[in-house]
């Protein structure tokens, strides 16, 4: 918390709910622009702030499966260009392992953190650079994460198995599951209230008598518990992840495109 207060006092903030976003719903330059921002602009009548959480972990040697996980969050309301740099950045945890965290683990380190976060919900009283005295609340929105980082938060199986799309309902095709989409295919979306309808189906008493381990299994739709972050008022454990652009751009269709470029088998073709 000390932390946080220090860089909203150095830093400075815009409260985007006395600065409602007119643009058009379909022009998106920043986080302010999403649908859920313009939301929380509409109906919190008090100053408000939100986080974006991301969570990745590093292996410490290359001989060994030790790793590091580091949690952390960007303040959305500090300018685009200040808003990642390392002395902006909330560091939310940090943990060390012998290896990768299982879901279960991921789950148990959440909770001091979504404890803080539900208790910042409720407002804080800060200082700007320009010593007025504030007060708001803090709403974590978004995530942005690596799909394996991102399936650990969610408390999903694998995403290149059965289930693993985080952001809507769909077994997948093939071995090592892809989650095509089409205009012609109507999926479910993982939100929060399909979340709620499903945990309340699974755990009615006669739900429990009736049906077998492997069927609750396929009802849960690859989720192996109960996900922390759904505690938090503004966010939804399905769509407030975002794609991550690094390895799904980048390391991912920008690398695909770019093999054939420079692969000698294909040097002579037009």
């Amino acid at each position: 918390m000390q932390i946080f207060l220090s860089i909203l006092s150095r830093t400075k903030i815009k409260f985007y709910n006395n600065d409602i976003r007119t643009s058009p719903a379909t022009e998106l330059s920043d986080v302010c622009d999403g649908a859920v921002y313009r939301k929380l602009a509409r109906t919190q009548r008090d100053s408000f702030i939100t986080l974006t959480l991301n969570i990745d972990g590093i292996s410490i040697f290359q001989s060994s499966n030790r790793s590091i996980w580091i949690f952390t969050a960007a303040i959305n309301e500090i300018a685009r260009q200040d808003r990642l740099k390392l002395n902006n950045m909330l560091i939310l945890a940090i943990s060390s392992s012998l290896c990768k965290p299982s879901k279960a683990q991921m789950q148990s380190m959440l909770k001091p953190i979504v404890q803080n976060l539900k208790r910042i919900e409720n407002g804080i009283s800060f200082s700007t650079p320009d010593q007025a005295a504030v007060w708001g609340r803090v709403f974590l929105i978004l995530s942005c994460n690596d799909k394996p980082a991102q399936a650990l938060l969610q408390n999903l199986g694998e995403p290149h198995g059965r289930f693993g799309c985080g952001d809507k309902v769909s077994t997948g095709k093939t071995t090592i599951r892809v989650f095509p989409t089409a205009p012609t295919i109507t999926y479910s979306l993982r939100t929060n209230e399909w979340y709620d309808q499903m945990i309340e189906t699974v755990c009615k008493p006669d739900v429990r008598q009736r049906t077998t381990e492997d069927e609750i299994l396929e009802m849960l739709c690859g989720h192996k518990g109960f996900c922390r972050l759904r505690d938090l008022s503004n966010f939804d454990i399905g769509q407030s992840f975002a794609n991550d652009p690094l390895h799904n751009v980048y390391h991912g269709v920008f690398r695909r495109i770019l093999v054939p470029l420079f692969d000698d088998k294909y040097a002579k073709q037009k």
